[in-house]
């Protein structure tokens, strides 16, 4: 019994390195795009994206001021996409998607939320939920700007090796107490 549970623990050791810790911490964008109309009240479509920057991190790695890499030319707004934005080794995918519009032109406002996936850097994939909101600028003509945010902190879960290692140690009490009888 010593010698399975000591093969046990092994497995439990060799595997732990395999499996990657989760993301943490909050992060926020800001930057400008041109949507398909003159009004984010009628737009269904981001047709380009302007400079867009790290305006806040919690993220180890990213930094405030990093420009971020949107990986989608044009974005149909309420559609899902993987590798949608990039910075700092990071990407992030998008998982689910709500649209908000209110207003009319020129003094509408749009706000896309969701959820999404940010993997990169040596962590395991982080959920996390997001915001993308504009207003109307300039009377509903020209580029917009935009704020991006995660609106929580992502939930962790345990990692396969912890539960192996307290699978292990279950079954090696199981013995000591079969033992006993």
């Amino acid at each position: 019994m010593k010698k399975v549970l000591l093969v046990l623990v092994l497995i439990c050791f060799a595997m732990a390195p395999a499996f990657a810790d989760n993301i943490t911490g909050n992060f926020g964008f800001t930057g400008s795009f041109t949507l398909n109309s003159t009004s984010v009240s009628t737009a269904t479509a981001v047709t380009a994206w302007g400079t867009t920057l790290v305006s806040n991190s919690g993220v180890a790695g990213m930094t405030v001021g990093s420009p971020v890499t949107f990986n989608v030319g044009s974005w149909n707004l309420g559609t899902l996409s993987s590798n949608f934005w990039s910075v700092d080794g990071y990407t992030f995918n998008l998982t689910s998607v709500s649209v908000l519009k209110a207003g009319t032109d020129p003094h509408g406002s749009l706000n896309v939320s969701g959820d999404g996936i940010l993997t990169g850097n040596g962590h395991g994939p982080t959920n996390y939920s997001w915001n993308f909101s504009s207003q109307d600028p300039n009377d509903g003509s020209g580029t917009s700007n935009f704020t991006f945010s995660t609106s929580s902190a992502p939930t962790t879960t345990p990692e396969p090796a912890s539960l192996v290692l307290l699978s292990a140690g279950l079954i090696g009490l199981g013995g000591l107490v079969r033992r006993r009888k």
